[in-house]
């Protein structure tokens, strides 16, 4: 999709989920293509500036476009509201935001404050797990992430039941994230 992908680089949590599998590099590559539409204005940088674009050009050693694009992330979010569904994507949004910026505290209390009051705000497409999210993953020891997740798994299997589907294991929920397409 060449310049293309970034109308679409939160569609699916693709972006995420490049990262995720191993293929952060395709992020680079595409953004680097794309450096002379986004100084034209042809290519919004609002697209590009999305976690997974950062965490990839961090994973890469490019930590100052990282933290440009970080920024622009960060200003891009408080233009949310504070309340609604604006609201509750901005706080998601900041949660991402502290991990990128490896405030762990700040992200698992987030984390821990979302999945208490709307856990579901939580949910990608495709579910998954928190455990399998490139931004959270490197909390993986600490007892609130496993809390947090748990909460979202249990609310994500009380709108299974309603819809008249099995719920989901936490083996299955934690399962290699390389399935994830696969088992949603």
């Amino acid at each position: 999709m060449g310049p293309h992908y970034w109308d679409r680089s939160n569609l699916w949590a693709s972006a995420a989920l490049l990262v995720r599998s191993g293929h952060g590099n395709v992020l680079v590559r595409l953004y680097d293509q794309s450096k002379p539409l986004i100084r034209s204005g042809e290519v919004d940088v609002d697209l590009v500036a999305v976690p997974g674009t950062i965490l990839a050009l961090s994973n890469a050693g490019r930590t100052e476009e990282a933290a440009q694009l970080l920024s622009q992330f960060t200003k891009t979010n408080a233009k949310f509201p504070d309340e609604g569904l604006g609201g509750r994507i901005k706080e998601v949004n900041l949660a991402q935001i502290a991990a990128l910026s490896n405030q762990r505290d700040e992200a698992l209390n987030r984390l821990d404050r979302l999945s208490r009051k709307a856990p579901l705000v939580l949910i990608t497409l495709p579910s998954m797990s928190l455990f399998n999210s490139p931004f959270y993953q490197q909390f993986s020891g600490d007892p609130r992430l496993f809390q947090a997740d748990e909460r979202l798994r249990a609310a994500l299997n009380t709108e299974r039941l309603k819809a008249g589907l099995s719920t989901i294991s936490r083996e299955d929920w934690i399962s290699d994230p390389k399935t994830l397409l696969t088992k949603n």
